[in-house]
């Protein structure tokens, strides 16, 4: 059987005075469950051959990477907590090569203001709380936690437009072929939903993937 490869960035944590890597397996497990096959992305120098290797890139949420990927600058040594430029610099350049390749890359939280930033978007830096918590996504009625807190997009990249807003808040969004496309929430950020469009999301990343 000729499996769907979908290419993931896990995430970078410091314990032991080293670098270790953590996979998120709820994501990797509704991959499969969905009939792809989850690859995990480790070392930057084979950035090329991952993106030959892999049908579509699933870049996942997070602490937000440094501003001077979106020309800002550090204001204060708080924005740094969490920063780890290895997963930057792996993530950026994936993207990037993905785009080239004209391949499907499709973001969640952090990974939705990664794509957006390589195609020029800019991003809020601090999450904030989103005033009407109701909204639709992927034809699901989503109802966010009270106390969720999203990252926030104050402009979008070339080619994209929302496809879910709350207010003027961008919650989703695509491009006009499809194969970009941001989730700017998690499932367990959701009351109601969530999980429902979480798995509608990757079926589409899967979807779009097969016809690359």
């Amino acid at each position: 059987m000729n499996q769907t490869k979908i290419l993931i960035v896990p995430e970078y944590e410091t314990q032991f005075g080293g670098t270790v890597l953590v996979a998120d397996r709820t994501v990797s497990h509704t991959l499969t469950e969905l009939g792809a096959l989850p690859i995990y992305a480790l070392d930057i120098r084979t950035y090329q051959e991952y993106a030959e290797l892999s049908d579509g890139l699933l870049l996942l949420d997070g602490t937000l990477f440094h501003p001077f990927r979106y020309g800002g600058i550090v204001e204060s040594f708080k924005e740094l907590a969490g920063y780890r430029r290895m997963r930057d610099d792996i993530e950026f350049t994936l993207a990037e090569e993905f785009l080239k390749c004209k391949k499907p890359v499709f973001g969640i939280g952090r990974g939705a203001l990664v794509l957006n930033t390589v195609l020029g978007g800019i991003p809020e830096k601090e999450r904030s709380h989103v005033a009407d918590p109701h909204f639709t996504c992927f034809t699901q009625n989503i109802t966010l936690q009270a106390n969720a807190s999203l990252y926030e997009i104050r402009r979008l990249g070339d080619g994209l437009h929302p496809t879910s807003l709350s207010g003027e808040r961008i919650l989703s969004y695509t491009d006009d072929t499809g194969r970009l496309q941001g989730l700017l929430f998690r499932p367990d950020q959701a009351e109601a939903g969530g999980t429902e469009a979480y798995k509608s999301f990757l079926v589409e990343l899967i979807k779009e993937a097969k016809d690359v």
